[in-house]
């Protein structure tokens, strides 16, 4: 598996098209949790798929990947985010998150930095 992608930063330029500029996460300097796909949802499937992965079979080596990319600094820039434009990625890509959270508490990942989500 290659898991490259995790490690780049790749523009969302699909936001951009979609919703203007100014409603996208298409910065140089943005630092969220899901900076490393083409679209925000896709990222979010993406990490929740990994870690569902990692744990049915047993892969700690992705596992401590992915959640080394849930910092509090990359959280707190998410929720940031997500609380500017409460619409942004409804109801897909909110629900793929909430999906992701709930991965997150059978990883016994101490959830107090997702409680202001």
């Amino acid at each position: 598996m290659n898991l490259d992608v995790f490690q780049n930063q790749v523009n969302q330029l699909q936001n951009v098209v979609l919703s203007g500029f100014e409603n996208s996460l298409y910065v140089d300097n943005y630092e969220g949790v899901f900076k490393s796909h083409y679209d925000w949802h896709s990222s979010v499937h993406a990490h929740w798929m990994l870690l569902s992965s990692s744990r049915l079979f047993n892969k700690p080596d992705i596992t401590k990947l992915i959640l080394n990319r849930f910092s509090e600094y990359n959280l707190d820039n998410e929720q940031r985010y997500l609380s500017q434009n409460p619409n942004f990625e409804l109801p897909y890509g909110q629900a793929w998150l909430l999906l992701l959270f709930s991965e997150l508490n059978k990883h016994q990942v101490p959830t107090s930095n997702l409680k202001s989500f």
